[in-house]
């Protein structure tokens, strides 16, 4: 299923989800915004000056709460284009795990985990992301081998540091060998 684009702005057609216990209710957010608006525009609209300060803050209020949806989507976008499962190395260059692990798996098809592992090690090296192999431990108490190795920091990986066993590994090889 493809979204139709609508020509209108992504600020526009944005929509907001309300629920009131089990009754769920969506609208635009300029409808919400436009409603909220004529709302207190009798209030702005007063003799009474006490009440056409609220109104006007109120209407301050709906503009300012408007116009931070319509950043907080363009903020979102940039994120949204950004492609997932990659990891920045320290030349700046974006790389995805899975074309590491293909690479070692067409070079040595018929190897196993534990015999790419080094090879694993000495990518992650070549592209400068100081790889350390740690011994991490299950529920089970059994030491599975692992590496940490220096990423951007990111919401996913604040300290800038990712780890990944001898287990998860396998399991990538598995994956391209499947669809290979």
């Amino acid at each position: 299923m493809t979204k139709q684009k609508t020509g209108k702005s992504r600020h526009q057609s944005a929509l907001l989800e309300w629920q009131f216990g089990d009754v769920a209710a969506t609208e635009r957010l300029v409808d919400r915004a436009a409603h909220g608006i004529l709302l207190y525009a009798k209030e702005a609209l007063s003799d009474d000056p006490y009440l056409r300060q609220a109104g006007l803050k109120n209407i301050r209020k709906i503009a300012e709460f408007a116009v931070a949806g319509e950043f907080a989507l363009r903020d979102q976008a940039s994120k949204a284009k950004k492609k997932r499962g990659t990891i920045e190395d320290g030349n700046g260059e974006r790389f995805s795990m899975v074309a590491v692990v293909r690479d070692l798996v067409r070079k040595n098809p018929d190897s196993k985990p534990a015999e790419l592992w080094p090879h694993f090690l000495s990518v992650l090296e070549s592209r400068g992301l100081n790889p350390t192999e740690t011994a991490a431990v299950n529920l089970r108490q059994d030491s599975i081998p692992s590496v940490d190795f220096d990423v951007a920091v990111s919401d996913r990986y604040p300290g800038g540091r990712r780890s990944v066993t001898l287990r998860s590994f396998g399991s990538t090889i598995s994956q391209v060998k499947k669809k290979s």
